[in-house]
């Protein structure tokens, strides 16, 4: 047995008078850390979100899929268009647009002031000396994430002003849709404007065309029962080649419309399911759980400071080994 002056004292949890100081000791932590957090000023989120893009497939391969699927082959999935938007919300030709961005918005100056209305870009807001800054501030209050299973790519945006909140998303959103339309060199945007190109180029050869038959025609009304053969061949030259230049210019034309159609189609399209709406209620701070927090934490290191000694002799005890009888 160990002697009893070894033990420790019993364990001081049912003696009511020594939890009185710890717990005077987290109410006023409570009480200061409420203060603290009153004058925390309250942050708004708001929260875009953008459905995944149907991803098209060429008719044959759509044929050979569904052909696998009957065999109980998986075909391997392809990205759609969207797959791009996560770099392109990172990229710095979209961050730099919002920095300079200019946002109409009520906030207040302090936590109890009076709401104003202010005029400022984001480089403003976020006090940014330059746009280096400003880019890595923008990750304080902007974030953005991809499901990989669903390819829901969420927006998210959070200030201290629901309505700055609410606009950094939809600039984002029209940015975004700028990109598209404008940045992205598709196949069939390539494919139109070489048809385009070569569409002027087959008009200027059918018409010089058009004009040798012409002349050659006024010079020569009766060229097919010519006695001249070189006339009748020379003649008949001609009009094949003018119908060759008009089957061209038709051919040419039809792969122009198709190229801007396709064009068209893969651009891809902002399939918006929130567009970042105003919020009504705010994201933080979580007031009454940090007081909580205060004081659960503040009493319990109370409690341990005024029981030091039994803490002390409790911690020696589990250190040594168990005494043999």
């Amino acid at each position: 047995m160990l002697p009893e002056s070894s033990n420790p004292q019993p364990p001081p949890f049912a003696d009511l008078q020594k939890l009185i100081w710890p717990l005077k000791i987290g109410l006023a932590a409570t009480v200061f850390a409420s203060v603290a957090l009153m004058l925390v000023p309250n942050y708004y989120a708001s929260e875009a979100v953008i459905l995944p893009v149907e991803t098209r497939m060429p008719s044959g391969i759509g044929e050979l899929a569904s052909l696998a699927a009957n065999f109980g082959i998986g075909a391997t999935s392809q990205e759609g268009a969207d797959a791009i938007f996560p770099e392109v919300l990172g990229s710095r030709w979209l961050r730099e647009r919002l920095l300079t961005s200019s946002f109409t918005f009520h906030a207040r100056r302090w936590r109890f002031g009076t709401d104003e209305v202010r005029t400022q870009t984001l480089m403003s807001i976020l006090d940014a000396p330059n746009v280096d800054i400003g880019l890595r501030r923008i990750d304080d209050i902007m974030t953005y994430s991809r499901n990989v299973k669903t390819r829901v790519l969420r927006i998210r945006a959070e200030t201290r002003s629901p309505e700055l909140s609410s606009q950094i998303i939809q600039s984002t959103l029209i940015l975004l849709e700028t990109f598209n339309k404008v940045k992205v060199q598709t196949r069939g945007g390539a494919k139109a404007a070489f048809a385009a190109e070569r569409l002027k180029d087959a008009e200027r050869e059918y018409a010089e065309t058009e004009a040798r038959v012409s002349s050659f025609i006024n010079r020569n009304l009766t060229y097919q029962t010519s006695s001249n053969a070189d006339i009748r061949l020379t003649g008949l030259r001609l009009e094949g080649e003018l119908r060759m230049r008009q089957q061209l210019l038709t051919t040419l034309t039809l792969n122009r419309e198709q190229a801007l159609m396709e064009e068209k189609n893969d651009i891809p399209i902002l399939n918006i399911l929130d567009q970042g709406m105003i919020p009504l209620e705010k994201s933080g701070p979580h007031r009454s759980t940090w007081a909580l927090s205060a004081f659960l934490i503040s009493t319990v290191l109370a409690w341990l400071y005024d029981n030091r000694k039994w803490v002390k002799d409790w911690l020696i005890l589990a250190k040594t080994p168990a005494a043999v009888q």
